[in-house]
């Protein structure tokens, strides 16, 4: 028998998780709100710019504030992350940051945002070392996070799917 399987570490499911790009038919939600796409250095002010790229891309789709702050911070950490454990500390890399919105038939919507990066997977250490704070916030304040990698344990690059619960369509 299989040993339960850790809910934090990766799945291997990349292919199927989340797209490469911003595909045509969720780059607009109709809303005249486009994607939100764009590439950070893995530094530490990086977490930074992304909470303000995402924060404005929400604000400017009428995003209720309080399910805002919660996408904001889930970003923030799979950010932190990426720079924190694909990268060795005077490396370089990059974390690309894709968001889509798709609105239902109701019009409700959702915060989808995937955040890779180009590095390797490391095992998590053995001894807690007070690490491990930032995939539980995430599962709390997202309906949804997958964390994918590749299917070899030393193949490069993460990505983290990040599904925000539905939200109502914006007041006008």
């Amino acid at each position: 028998m299989d040993p339960p399987r850790d809910p934090d570490q990766p799945t291997s499911l990349r292919p199927t998780v989340a797209p490469l790009g911003l595909p045509a038919e969720v780059a607009d939600t109709g809303l005249g709100i486009p994607g939100c796409e764009f590439t950070l250095t893995a530094t530490p002010a990086s977490p930074s710019v992304a909470r303000d790229h995402i924060r404005r891309w929400l604000r400017r789709a009428g995003w209720p504030p309080e399910p805002l702050e919660e996408v904001v911070y889930a970003v923030s950490e799979a950010v932190s992350n990426a720079i924190e454990h694909a990268y060795p500390p005077d490396g370089e890399g990059i974390v690309e940051v894709t968001g889509w919105m798709p609105t239902r038939l109701n019009g409700q919507r959702r915060a989808l945002v995937k955040v890779g990066d180009h590095g390797r997977w490391r095992p998590i250490p053995l001894a807690h070392e007070g690490r491990r704070r930032g995939i539980p916030p995430m599962r709390s304040f997202m309906d949804t996070v997958v964390i994918c990698r590749g299917e070899q344990p030393t193949a490069a690059g993460t990505e983290v799917l990040l599904i925000s619960r539905p939200v109502p369509p914006p007041t006008p």
